[in-house]
């Protein structure tokens, strides 16, 4: 449903030399969402001759091909419901050169489609489920105009967008849900869906930095030396272990924005657009690997915490035989191998500037129309991701490797990079 009011066509501003255009706007919607894959509600088997084949008259001599459960089917599967109120205004001045759109809005969505965790002794990982309530409510704003309308013309348009994202429920009495993502290096179970916080989360323990010379007597209370790696002990209770895990991340980005702008000048035209992301967070997981010890191949490792480096927040490779010292923990912690990797020691600042296009034309057609019967001819080149500003140590900002699960969104498993494209071209209409 939706209902407008266009201000501008009453008498009290029909008239106006500065308004061309007014209009506020309100609007309230319901629409469902199956974005799965098919046959996600039946379960799946496979055949597996190397861990399943079994021997069912009792001898090793003739084995039959034996088949397992992959996944747990949920015949109760149904499509999200989303619920979304707006409230809008919409601007135009000087005969619309200048034009503003400004939406507020909140959206709700229930039974979300997402991988509930099962218990370990059913044999799988998780099942797909209508599970949870998700708030999100924002701004968005779009500021256009034709600034230059003679012989050279521009026409620019910047639109950005507030979102804040607030997890209502995650469909269990429990306060927190873990999302198994299917990544390695500890990090499956680290992004989790929590009462009060935002989708995409991430949770594990803060990295401190290193243990420095003058902190010797407090590290050697958690079995540490000066230039091993601190973490927060949150309930100082004299370890390190699960109770001490918080948030470290959100993949959500708190500023989506882009610019386009479009300039002509007789037979020319230059095309460009420039987008970007601001306050999100990326889990940055080859680094996990590149970092460590035996193995590692980042420069980074050559500013190590040494006798020569004190100050340095990298780990010192105390054993090079001991891989958790640097990912992780040491197994005297007790911490399970699962976790190793979910420090924020491997979380950074995922915001990022792109030049995503440019196209520079150039029209043929008054000069090839009188010869060749054709109605339109253009020559053009372009470049495509051309250049990125981004504090990101990872290939490509703008990643996500489990894209079949929102609540795993921002978490880099190596994936290949954008790529930089030029392309020239020649357009003929006939």
């Amino acid at each position: 449903m939706a209902l407008g009011w266009r201000l501008s066509e009453e008498g009290f501003l029909k008239n106006s030399k500065t308004i061309s255009n007014l209009k506020i706007r309100t609007s309230w919607g319901q629409t469902g969402n199956q974005g799965i894959s098919p046959y996600q509600s039946l379960a799946s088997i496979t055949s597996n001759p190397g861990n399943l084949n079994y021997p069912y008259d009792g001898t090793d001599n003739t084995t039959q091909i034996g088949y397992a459960i992959t996944a747990a089917g949920n015949p109760n599967l149904k499509w999200e419901t989303t619920t979304q109120t707006n409230l809008g205004i919409d601007i135009g001045l000087l005969n619309n050169r200048l034009t503003t759109t400004i939406d507020v809005y909140k959206k709700n969505t229930t039974n979300l489609l997402m991988a509930r965790s099962l218990p370990g002794y059913t044999g799988l990982y998780s099942i797909l489920d209508n599970i949870g309530q998700v708030e999100n409510k924002g701004l968005e704003i779009s500021i256009g105009g034709d600034p230059l309308t003679g012989t050279l013309k521009w026409n620019t348009n910047l639109n950005a967008t507030w979102m804040k994202n607030t997890v209502k429920d995650i469909g269990q009495d429990f306060e927190l849900q873990f999302v198994s993502s299917g990544g390695g290096y500890g990090t499956g179970n680290m992004a989790y869906l929590r009462k009060g916080e935002a989708f995409g989360s991430w949770y594990g323990f803060k990295y401190l930095g290193t243990w420095k010379e003058n902190e010797r007597a407090a590290a050697k209370e958690y079995g540490k030396l000066p230039g091993d790696e601190k973490y927060l002990d949150v309930n100082k209770d004299g370890s390190v272990n699960f109770d001490d895990r918080i948030l470290i991340g959100n993949a959500l980005p708190k500023v989506i924005y882009g610019w386009s702008n479009n300039l002509s000048y007789k037979g020319f035209s230059l095309s460009a657009l420039i987008q970007g992301v601001f306050g999100n967070n990326i889990f940055n997981t080859p680094r996990i690997r590149r970092e460590g010890p035996g193995q590692g191949t980042s420069k980074d490792l050559l500013n190590k915490y040494s006798a020569t480096n004190p100050n340095s927040n990298i780990p010192a490779f105390n054993k090079a035989s001991d891989y958790l010292s640097i990912v992780g923990f040491p197994n005297k912690y007790n911490i399970d191998n699962l976790y190793v990797g979910s420090t924020s020691r491997w979380v950074e600042d995922g915001s990022y500037l792109r030049l995503k296009n440019v196209t520079l034309g150039y029209n043929l057609s008054n000069i090839l129309g009188s010869k060749i019967d054709i109605k339109n001819a253009r020559i053009f080149v372009s470049g495509t991701n051309l250049f990125t500003v981004s504090k990101y140590k990872g290939y490509d900002p703008e990643v996500s490797s489990f894209t079949n699960n929102d609540a795993s969104t921002g978490i880099d498993y190596g994936n290949y990079p954008t790529a930089k494209t030029y392309t020239v071209g020649l357009e003929i209409t006939f």
